[in-house]
């Protein structure tokens, strides 16, 4: 029986949740049952490196609305690759990729990874109305997402399924026994026995770091434990947050850490997680520190308390309150055993709920669906 071919489309090739995403349903998608190819609208990055590395096929093709032979382009990709699905991870109101994968009769499927921050309005755009009526399927990662969907964007309740991301518990288990999260500490003089926050996250607005930063200082004064904060990211909120701990005499305490590490041993590094942000969808490294058994506070924001169950496996704060996240981070810094029994919970939960291969074979059914005429018999 012939392959289904799956084509991703994704905004570009840089480090990013959507980004990684994608590469490990390309990695993990069974290859007897599925080919996949990855088109890019924008400049390569380090995923590129890894889907190059993986031998998973990529396409640059900007597809701009005013450039008719990059949109001829698109089509005919479809047409002459015999691509069966078109799975599209654009997030603004493009309509463009839906409708040439209609005209080419190929199934369409979106994504919705994020709550519409981007929007800043109200009502929903022309183009996403088109590209809605369009589309056979929508993924998303969270039920509160799904739900923004059905609601805001009157999409059918039976056009949207959930997926929520998965972690490779084989990526993580190997940082549970390196000693790389030993270095972390070493990179950045904090001692082996001091108690660290962590936050993982692009720095940008959105992820909130200055209300963290604002409920360090807070812990600082509170707690007589020897507490540090790493904020490892990269992104164009690194001079102010720069400046912001200098401002607020954090400079031996909180550190912006940017690296090429194993994103699982920087975690490993940390004693508590903490995800600040305003908006979100459903966090990978929140579901990644749950795996590596960290106790957890995080915004009550898209997906996170679907992640986090509130004072089981970690706690649930507010948004834009650097109050509440602070008295949440020191009930768990000044408790280190109710620290062990949250991040114990937490990592049963993410290994039984949020494992990498759940989330390939979820898709694979849904693709599956989508195209039952390549459907495979199997377990």
């Amino acid at each position: 029986m012939s392959k289904t071919k799956v084509l991703y489309i994704l905004p570009w090739l840089r480090t990013g949740g959507s980004e990684r995403y994608v590469a490990n349903l390309c990695r993990n998608l069974d290859r007897e049952r599925f080919e996949t190819v990855v088109l890019y609208r924008g400049e390569w990055g380090p995923v590129g490196d890894e889907l190059k590395a993986a031998g998973i096929r990529t396409v640059h093709n900007p597809m701009r609305v005013y450039r008719p032979d990059q949109l001829f382009g698109f089509y005919r990709l479809l047409r002459k690759e015999g691509i069966d699905i078109v799975h599209s991870l654009n997030y603004r109101p493009n309509f463009t990729d839906a409708l040439l994968t209609k005209w080419a009769g190929r199934k369409f499927v979106s994504s919705r990874r994020n709550l519409r921050f981007w929007k800043g309005s109200d009502k929903l755009h022309w183009g996403e109305g088109l590209r809605n009526r369009r589309t056979d399927l929508v993924i998303a990662n969270a039920e509160r997402l799904k739900q923004s969907t059905i609601d805001f964007e009157k999409v059918p309740a039976d056009k949207v399924l959930v997926i929520y991301n998965g972690v490779p518990l084989q990526q993580a288990d190997a940082a549970k026994t390196s000693d790389g999260w030993k270095e972390v500490r070493t990179e950045l003089d904090i001692p082996l026995g001091a108690l660290v926050i962590g936050n993982m996250a692009n720095l940008r607005p959105t992820k909130g770091q200055t209300y963290l930063l604002q409920a360090f200082q807070t812990v600082l004064r509170s707690s007589t434990r020897p507490v540090y904060l790493v904020i490892t990211g990269q992104g164009p909120e690194e001079e102010n947050l720069q400046k912001m701990i200098k401002e607020l005499g954090l400079e031996q305490r909180a550190y912006l850490y940017k690296t090429s590490r194993d994103r699982f041993e920087v975690i490993r590094s940390f004693d508590i997680f903490v995800l600040s942000s305003l908006q979100e969808g459903f966090s990978n490294a929140l579901v990644e520190a749950m795996v590596l058994g960290l106790p957890c506070v995080a915004t009550d924001v898209g997906g996170n308390a679907e992640a986090v169950q509130h004072n089981i496996t970690g706690l649930i704060v507010p948004p834009k309150e650097s109050e509440s996240l602070a008295q949440a981070l020191l009930g768990l810094v000044d408790d280190p055993e109710r620290r062990r029994i949250m991040g114990q919970t937490g990592e049963v939960r993410a290994r039984q709920e949020f494992d990498l291969e759940r989330m390939v074979q979820e898709h694979a059914q849904a693709y599956g669906r989508l195209i039952p005429e390549k459907r495979q018999d199997g377990p």
